[in-house]
């Protein structure tokens, strides 16, 4: 067994040298001569040493670069080779992008090369390894940050200055250890990334909302396969229901979230409505059909008797392949901040869900406080409910909202400034 003449720089060479030796698994000790070479002697043993690369100095039959050791499918090599001299072979199994780690004949990694370009796909993303060296610290920070955007994962800058880059994950108080440091060599003044942990755990969401359209060009650009738009459509639903779970799935989960707000929100009011009730089958049924469920969070029930007597209520509605309405009831303190009292979600904005809502708004929120000034549209179910007893005059009041009033004229009477005449623009 040979070694070549390796120059010894600073501490990565004296940590090369005994890489060296433990990867050839010697059992028994080696002597190390060491010779000191003056600045100017250096230069020039570095000089040699990547002159005799270039002719191929080896004991064994590699055609260039730098072999320690037998036969090339045994050795440790540096460059050249097969490997078109962008990778470091270890015992011929290992493969690590580092190059030759020696001036004048070291490889330089780069997001550009051919070899990290065919790593870098969708189905096989290229890897940042310890050991991967770059001409600058550009190029680093160029091929760390392309890596990082083609597997839509985000990092976020620790250190960084002359001699050292450090990076973590973004998201690295949620539980990710990804991270990796990289630092400059003095000897050459490239730089080396000496440290990785991994892999991540997070990545980036995108966004859901995104057109068909566009998801078509993507596979077309990176698979060069053009899909039908019912393919795009059902693989767009897989992947939302990965990342936020069905619809199904929420429905499924409600009475979970219900009973987790009543344990840790002790004394939230919920109460729920199945079909079933509806048409007084629900007996002892093992399952029931989900139609409305209500819920006031006790601190804001509480809080209530200290704000003024007045309630908004209004319905928004639910979008996808299960519409409904979610109704809602606020209040207003004495500075004029909104109070959330009760919220419920209904199948459908009637008469019959909205006099089932104030019903539990009165029984579990209002309680015997009277003289209550309910503000809301002129929906014909609110209409009719506040007729019925428990919220009629004169213990309570019914007003209509000025902002929805101001809209409902607006759609009939289109003339400019009129709206301004309605409701004025201090209002």
């Amino acid at each position: 067994m040979k070694y070549g003449i390796v120059p010894i720089e600073d501490d990565d060479d004296v940590e090369l040298m005994f890489g060296v030796v433990v990867s050839k698994g010697v059992p028994y000790f080696v002597e190390i001569y060491l010779e000191k070479f003056s600045k100017c002697a250096m230069n020039e043993s570095s000089s040699r040493v990547a002159e005799m690369s270039s002719h191929g100095y080896s004991e064994g039959k590699s055609s260039s670069g730098m072999c320690f050791g037998g036969e090339t499918s045994s050795s440790t090599c540096f460059g050249g080779g097969n490997s078109s001299g962008t990778s470091r072979h270890l015992d011929g199994n290992e493969v690590v992008e580092s190059g030759m780690l020696i001036e004048k004949a070291m490889t330089m990694a780069s997001f550009d090369d051919s070899f990290l370009r065919t790593r870098n796909d969708v189905l096989n993303p290229m890897e940042l390894r310890k050991g991967m060296v770059f001409g600058s610290k550009e190029e680093l920070l160029h091929t760390v940050k392309q890596v990082h955007i083609r597997n839509h994962q985000e990092i976020v800058v620790t250190r960084s200055d002359h001699l050292n880059w450090h990076v973590a994950c973004k998201f690295k108080s949620e539980g990710c250890e990804w991270k990796l440091k990289a630092r400059k060599w003095s000897a050459h003044g490239n730089f080396q990334i000496m440290e990785t942990l991994g892999p991540h755990t997070s990545q980036i969401v995108a966004d859901p909302t995104i057109k068909e359209k566009v998801l078509m060009a993507t596979a077309k650009t990176v698979f060069g396969y053009q899909p039908g738009r019912k393919k795009i459509r059902n693989a767009k639903k897989l992947a939302l229901d990965e990342v936020h779970g069905s619809w199904e799935g929420s429905y499924e989960d409600l009475p979970h979230l219900m009973e987790a707000l009543q344990s840790f929100n002790v004394g939230t009011k919920v109460d729920w409505f199945f079909k079933e009730d509806e048409i007084g089958e629900r007996g002892s049924l093992e399952e029931v059909t989900f139609k409305r469920v209500f819920w006031a969070f006790k601190p804001c029930v509480d809080g209530f008797h200290h704000c003024i007597p007045v309630i908004q209520i209004d319905g928004t509605h639910l979008y996808g392949p299960y519409p409904g309405v979610l109704l809602s009831a606020t209040a207003v303190d004495g500075f004029s901040h909104i109070l959330p009292l009760a919220f419920a979600i209904v199948e459908a904005e009637n008469l019959s869900s909205w006099d089932w809502f104030m019903e539990r708004l009165r029984r579990f929120v209002a309680g015997r406080r009277h003289g209550i000034c309910v503000i809301s549209d002129r929906h014909a179910g609110i209409m009719a409910t506040m007729q019925n007893e428990g919220w009629h005059e004169p213990h309570d009041h019914h007003r209509f909202c000025v902002r929805h009033l101001a809209a409902n004229f607006c759609s009939a009477h289109s003339k400019k400034g009129l709206k301004e005449r309605v409701v004025p623009k201090e209002v």
